[in-house]
């Protein structure tokens, strides 16, 4: 067996690849399928791992240290291996209502690729099993290594398409393979083993493009775009979050909610495609107003018809239409804040000639709210939601979105100048839920800050295929109500509220079925009614807020049979929005717990009591962390103003602090006295941050980018520190007390309970709230001290 540093460096290059692995999976089902299949790499994940475990239980063989650098060469081999099989496997969930070979194929999904999390266990597996004594020291290279793939992975999606990324991580592993081989007495062929699949993956690369090429479901809008006659891919940009087709295709038509009474031809655009799915557009722009009446004609337009529009501060103007709207009716400065940044590099690099040179100058990256904190006032403030497309983005469900939270409303009215307005257009898709959810939160909102008669600054308008609201600094004068009914009338548009409205002034031009839509509305509008009419609707519209910012989650448990018969009794309802993510997820556990199991039931001896003790410690642990990381990177979602940046700063942080206390752990003594005292102070440090994290990054939000991201790794390092102490400590201590033999069912529960608890946090959140997540993973640290403390109460298996 190789020397201990080398084994060490081996131990980081894996957790490396498999990190790299696991979010470039996501990245790929996001853009080959639909963002919440990406869920299902979690689900994968933990199988790969429990299984992992539960092998190396079975066959204690397995887990002979000299097979770690055989295992690190299957590992690279299975990356690759499981992309391919995926890749050209005819999965597509929208097929599933007729198809039911689909459910044969997410088995064999499940099967190869978590192929590559099972080399991975069991590779870190063997080495903890080998060296259990200095598990603190394996944990630490496996949590640094974790960190640098979370890190790399930047890079890597960065400079590489999908299938480079593939190649790129599935040779990562193969540094272990190489430094392995040096310090063995091996023969030729294992030598050259990592420079034969090094060369095998380039060639690959290079002579069989088509072979590695992503296969995107022809559901989604960009293939369906390019069915098209004349239909031509123009260009694809990539990024960490997203990736960018350029796209020109006669079925490129933007212009949401555009009246019918506009007969003119729309100007030249060109699509733009979002990870296959969410299709905007660019419209081109040589200057001349003109070239873009039809702005004139869209609902999008209302607020600059009522009020002034001097400074105007638009969020997520993607295709930049909204930034069109603004120039088209004058408006001297414009602020632009764009979530994804690939769309405004592609934009700059592609077309900005073409599109006017929307993005030149005043465009920020994020999600806007820390950016405004330090920032005056605006006329309007115009929220883009018409990039929200429920049946393309089935995620939204258990995604946070801290935009259209009730205190993220707060910060949008307190930033408008007098006579100021607030405006958002989306798309009408009955049953209504989002517009509703929109004025609920809204007029909660204005109540918070003691408007107590908000319905009177609000109004809203609907045409065949959108819905606009409005929400005015001051209230709504009658010279802005006729103007509203005025915008609305020549250009056909519906009104759906203002200030005593009558129901007869609804419903004309573009017509329901019945006015049920307007009595809602007013319902919600009504504050004597709201609560009632909040609780009696059959979805949820009740306000989100920063503790529970769920905006797109609108389904309620005890309307279940009610919800699938509204949707036609047609399950691809709860599909689109995201709901087959905890039935996916439920299937993967319960075969995880049958994992776990399997080696108590085939084992001949008898564990009693103490298996009982390992079971509790290592699913508490394995879940605590989880639930501490996943609460943890959501909120600062916010305070990072931006997905990526959070996500890759918190999970380095909490790694790399981690690892830092893991190693530290290796100091402290275990013996059969130890009655886990770190583990309680731990569960304490938690309570403490669940009260106090949400005020310090309230009174810091407005503080510059580089100081948040300092406070934010000084905030997570003191926890990350001794949240990476109760794992090694666990397996020193089963090592000492009952030896070896538990360590890889040990391994396999907390790696099977850490996955399940990505899923099991967000899902948790929806009701109690992410402080409630990690008041939840305080119990979960104290229930693993308690298993520890009461240790010496029971019996001890003999070996």
């Amino acid at each position: 067996m190789a020397n201990r540093r080398t084994l060490y460096l081996c131990i980081s290059s894996v957790s490396m690849a498999t990190l790299a692995y696991e979010v470039a999976l996501t990245r790929i089902f996001s853009i080959a399928l639909w963002y919440h299949f990406a869920f299902m790499v979690v689900s994968i994940a933990m199988l790969g791992i429990a299984a992992s475990g539960t092998f190396a239980s079975l066959y204690p063989e397995a887990k002979r240290p000299e097979r770690i650098g055989r295992y690190a060469l299957f590992l690279a081999c299975a990356i690759i291996i499981a992309y391919l099989v995926s890749n050209h496997i005819s999965f597509d969930p929208i097929k599933l209502s007729w198809d039911r070979k689909q459910i044969l194929y997410v088995a064999v999904y499940y099967l190869f690729l978590g192929i590559p999390f099972f080399f991975s266990g069991l590779i870190i597996l063997s080495a903890i099993e080998h060296l259990s004594e200095k598990a603190g020291r394996i944990y630490f290279f496996d949590l640094l290594g974790a960190a640098i793939g979370s890190l790399s992975i930047l890079f890597i999606l960065n400079v590489f398409d999908e299938k480079g990324s593939m190649m790129f991580i599935s040779a990562i592993p193969l540094i272990a393979v190489f430094l392995l081989s040096r310090g063995e007495k091996t023969g030729r062929l294992t030598r050259a083993a990592p420079f034969i699949a090094a060369a095998l993956i380039i060639i690959s690369y290079t002579y069989l493009p088509s072979l590695f090429d992503i296969k995107i479901s022809p559901y989604k809008s960009l293939v369906a775009a390019l069915q098209y006659p004349g239909a031509e891919q123009i260009n694809t940009f990539r990024g960490v979050s997203s990736r960018i087709d350029i796209i020109k295709s006669p079925a490129i038509r933007y212009a949401p909610g555009l009246s019918l009474k506009y007969t003119d031809e729309l100007p030249l655009q060109i699509g733009v495609a979002v990870d296959g799915g969410d299709l905007n557009a660019v419209t081109r722009f040589n200057g001349s107003l003109q070239t873009i009446k039809f702005i004139d004609y869209l609902p999008s337009s209302l607020p600059y018809i009522i009020g002034s529009n001097q400074n105007i501060l638009i969020l997520e103007p993607k295709g930049g239409l909204p930034v069109l709207t603004a120039i088209y009716y004058s408006s001297k400065h414009i602020d632009k804040i764009e979530s994804n940044s690939t769309i405004i590099k592609a934009i700059n690099k592609s077309f900005s000639d073409f599109s006017g040179g929307i993005y030149k100058e005043n465009v920020y990256s994020g999600l806007g709210r820390a950016w405004l904190k330090t920032k005056g006032r605006y006329d309007i403030i115009d929220i883009n939601l018409t990039s929200i497309l429920p049946w393309e983005s089935g995620s939204y469900g258990l995604v946070e979105d801290f935009r259209l939270t009730r205190e993220a409303f707060i910060d949008y009215y307190r930033h408008l100048k007098e006579g100021g307005c607030l405006s958002m257009t989306l798309y009408f898709l009955p049953p209504a839920r989002m517009e509703l959810r929109l004025l609920s939160t809204i007029t909660s909102a204005m109540e918070e800050i003691g408007i107590k008669d908000a319905a009177r600054h609000m109004a809203a308008i609907r045409s065949w295929n959108t819905v606009t609201i409005l929400l005015k600094r001051d209230e709504l004068s009658a010279l802005d109500i006729n103007g509203i009914k005025r915008f609305a009338r020549e250009r056909g548009f519906d009104l759906v509220y203002y200030p005593g409205i009558k129901s007869d002034e609804s419903n004309i031009f573009n017509k329901l079925p019945t006015n049920d839509y307007f009595k809602v509305v007013s319902r919600i509008m009504d504050p004597f009614e709201r609560e009632k009419a909040i609780q009696e609707y059959i979805f949820d519209i009740s306000p989100p807020t920063d503790e529970k910012p769920f905006f797109h989650h609108f389904l309620k448990m005890r309307n279940l049979r009610e919800t699938y018969r509204l949707a036609g009794s047609k399950w691809q309802y709860f599909m689109e929005e995201g709901y087959l993510i905890p039935i996916i997820f439920v299937q993967a556990v319960v075969i995880s717990v049958l994992l776990i199991l399997l080696p108590l039931f085939l084992k001949k001896k008898k564990q009693g009591d103490y298996s009982l003790q390992v079971l509790i410690y290592f699913s508490s642990i394995g879940l605590g962390f989880m639930f501490l990381e996943i609460a943890i990177i959501q909120r600062f979602m916010l305070y990072l103003d931006n997905p990526i940046y959070a996500v890759t700063i918190v999970i380095a942080a909490i790694l790399l602090s981690s690892g830092m206390g893991s190693l530290t752990s290796q100091k402290i003594s275990i013996d059969k006295g130890w009655r886990g005292g770190v583990i309680l102070l731990l569960a304490v440090i938690i309570i403490v941050y669940s009260i106090l994290l949400k005020h310090i990054m309230a009174e810091t939000l407005g503080w510059e980018f580089p100081q948040r991201v300092a406070c934010s790794i000084v905030l997570l390092a003191l926890l990350g520190f001794f949240m990476g102490m109760p794992f090694p400590m666990g397996i020193r201590y089963l090592a000492i007390r009952k030896g070896k033999g538990f360590i890889p069912w040990a391994w396999g529960i907390n790696g099977a309970f850490s996955v399940a608890g990505s899923i099991m946090a967000a899902m948790l959140a929806l009701g109690i709230g992410l402080s409630g997540v990690m008041f939840t993973a305080s119990v979960l640290y104290l229930c693993a001290f308690l298993s520890i403390f009461f240790a010496p109460c029971l019996p001890l298996a003999q070996n």
